[in-house]
């Protein structure tokens, strides 16, 4: 993220804020933090893929996405369906959350 996108980001969360809700606007600066994370998160990820021994038995191209449940909400539905992954997304999960 350049410092301009960085002062785009807060010019639109303050015209949110005089236009919106307190309650809407934590959310939206939630999400924008979750983007942000998401992006960092996934550069580390990358960077320490490419520094293992092996770095074909993992997902080199994985962009993880960090979302706070409680500003996405509305977004995304909630399931409680479960789904089976493929060896290699395991390995690339286990790595991720090591």
């Amino acid at each position: 993220m350049t410092p301009e996108d960085g002062e785009r980001e807060e010019l639109i969360i303050g015209k949110l804020r005089s236009a919106n809700t307190q309650e809407y606007t934590n959310k939206i600066t939630n999400m924008f933090n979750d983007i942000r994370v998401s992006r960092d998160l996934g550069a580390l990820y990358k960077e320490t893929i490419m520094q293992e021994p092996n770095p074909k038995e993992y997902v080199s191209d994985l962009e993880p996405r960090i979302l706070d449940s409680g500003a996405w909400q509305s977004i995304f539905n909630k399931s409680n369906e479960s789904i089976l992954l493929p060896p290699m997304l395991i390995n690339t999960q286990e790595k991720f959350a090591s």
